[in-house]
């Protein structure tokens, strides 16, 4: 084994002393490990936090009694109706269409809760359904045409 001019055999062999030369770093080397393993860790939490979906957003502008809710009552698909039975959360089951679903909306007119819907839903809508008429015997070319279609 070669020797290290002015070291032991034993210290140009180890590793640790090779990275560590002296101990004055010990402590920066340690809070740098801390902080990412705490942002790993926030990370890693914020995803598994986030697996259940949102409630579909409800409106805040209300003339109805406040024990009246106004919202999207089905949490996926192109069944979409606007009620006070809002869920509290949804399953992440994906069905078609529900990218489209960020186009819609409950608000209150005329004291009544309606859906409201945009250019940029119907048109989504339409997309979806033509990816079914061209891929409705391949389900994973379907998804795949009908992930585009939010962002035509």
């Amino acid at each position: 084994m070669q020797e290290v001019a002015g070291s032991s055999p034993a210290e140009s062999t180890c590793f640790y002393r090779s990275i560590f030369p002296t101990m004055k770093n010990k402590p920066l080397i340690y809070g740098l490990i801390g902080l990412l393993l705490l942002l790993a860790g926030l990370v890693i939490g914020k995803n598994i936090f986030f697996q259940v979906q949102k409630h579909p957003k409800k409106s805040s502008q209300s003339s109805l009694p406040a024990s009246e809710q106004c919202g999207i009552e089905q949490c996926h698909g192109f069944e979409i109706t606007c009620g006070p039975n809002v869920p509290d959360a949804c399953t992440e089951i994906y069905q078609a269409g529900d990218n489209c679903r960020q186009f819609v909306s409950c608000e209150i007119v005329n004291n009544e809760c309606q859906l409201v819907t945009t250019l940029e839903f119907e048109g989504c809508q339409v997309c979806v359904e033509q990816c079914y008429a061209d891929f409705q015997d391949d389900p994973i070319e379907f998804f795949q045409c009908e992930n585009n279609c939010a962002f035509f």
